[in-house]
């Protein structure tokens, strides 16, 4: 309604400003006053025709030059404006509506030094352009998104604004035209470095490392995708008309489940993407060494990658955890709810951001004769006497733990390192 005001009050006045030139025109007389009416009045009536002309039949799409990235990277954007008639306009504004999720610049691991802080790594993204479009028919606006953080993003609108050379009035609307493209975590280079630790007396001891040490032969096993060419039985595989794999004595013990927190507890948005990074790192490396690997999420609706998922979906993996947001239940609930068989003798690797004391007890009640390591990722000024007790505690109950603090996370190579 007040849009609607404001136009009737200019066009009022051009109207009123016309008249008052044509009546002293009319009354003065001569050269002068006729050269001025006639020379105000195409400016006038092109100024009263804006506010009526038809832009909403104007047709904008975005394209975009790719839809699956990883976090840090850019994306080119390319809008196309066009319209029918060529109604001669002396400027165009053209202003991309961007969503919350896009408020935050991701860049690179140097910006896990502002982990307890955050606050320079948000901005707010706004993107506008002028261009002169005069008459003509069709335009093209190329710009780029860059250092763009982990997520599911959604480019929603664009507004586009027309008006005069005086700036007397101005005209504008909205275009829908959704388009979403995925972010998904970038893997940092990880190291694994656990000596064995035996399970418990009588079984055999697991020992995870970046390479497969044994080469003793326990069985075989169907081909997933994943598997070395080297480890695949070519007689028994032409025997069964199928591809068979070795199944090797080590891959049989070295048993792990990769859980992660994804509650809201963290500090901050960027205390939860380190965890996911995090955690991305690990099982990209877990995988790419032919670990029995699995993956849980714990919060309110906890998910399962199974090591088949790991191994012959992994992309379903990166899409998850390119799109995951905080949830409001603990993690030490969403493990007691888990939709996880933990088989007695395995290895639990967590990657939290919370320790308390209730979560200490609770963890202890729930392990038996599992190998537990934490990953605890948190901000160095967090790291107050409480929970160094909490650490320690944990400690005395043979439960290895490792804080990752931002010197850690600012370093070129990641390692898993939890001590006891």
């Amino acid at each position: 309604m007040k849009r609607l005001m404001h136009i009737l009050v200019k066009e009022l006045q051009f109207f009123l400003l016309l008249v008052l030139l044509f009546g002293f025109a009319m009354f003065q007389g001569g050269f002068v006053s006729w050269f001025l009416f006639y020379s105000m009045l195409p400016i006038l009536l092109y100024l009263m025709m804006i506010p009526f002309y038809p832009i909403k039949n104007w047709k904008v799409t975005r394209n975009l030059s790719d839809r699956y990235l990883a976090t840090g990277s850019e994306v080119e954007v390319t809008v196309t404006i066009e319209r029918k008639f060529p109604f001669p306009i002396f400027f165009l504004l053209m202003e991309e509506i961007y969503p919350e999720s896009l408020h935050y610049k991701h860049i690179g691991e140097k910006q896990y030094q502002y982990l307890s802080n955050d606050q320079p790594l948000q901005r707010r993204k706004r993107i506008k352009k002028v261009i002169h479009l005069c008459f003509r028919r069709t335009v093209q606006v190329h710009y780029i998104l860059d250092h763009l953080p982990r997520g599911k993003h959604q480019l929603a609108g664009t507004r586009i604004t027309i008006g005069d050379a005086f700036g007397f009035i101005d005209l504008s609307s909205n275009f829908q035209d959704p388009q979403e493209f995925y972010v998904y975590p970038a893997v940092h280079p990880m190291k694994w470095s656990i000596r064995s630790h035996s399970m418990e007396e009588g079984n055999t001891s697991v020992q995870v490392t970046n390479d497969k040490l044994s080469n003793i032969v326990s069985g075989v096993r169907e081909y997933v995708p994943g598997d070395r060419v080297s480890w695949i039985d070519w007689k028994t595989s032409a025997k069964k008309n199928t591809m068979i794999t070795k199944e090797f004595e080590q891959e049989k013990d070295a048993n792990i489940t990769v859980l992660l927190d994804v509650s809201s507890t963290a500090p901050n948005q960027l205390v939860f993407d380190a965890s996911i990074q995090w955690t991305i790192s690990v099982l990209y490396l877990l995988r790419k060494n032919g670990q029995q690997v699995s993956f849980l999420t714990l919060g309110e609706k906890s998910r399962l990658f199974t090591n088949h998922h790991i191994y012959a979906q992994f992309a379903g993996v990166q899409n998850y955890l390119a799109t995951v947001t905080p949830e409001e239940t603990a993690w030490i609930d969403g493990l007691q709810k888990a939709p996880h068989t933990f088989v007695k003798g395995s290895v639990y690797l967590f990657v939290v951001h919370h320790l308390d004391e209730a979560i200490v007890q609770r963890l202890l009640r729930w392990r038996t004769q599992e190998l537990v390591l934490i990953c605890y990722i948190a901000p160095s000024e967090l790291l107050d006497p409480a929970t160094m007790n909490v650490i320690r505690a944990l400690r005395k109950q043979q439960v290895s733990v490792q804080t990752i603090t931002e010197e850690q996370l600012v370093q070129t190579d990641w390692e898993v390192t939890p001590t006891r």
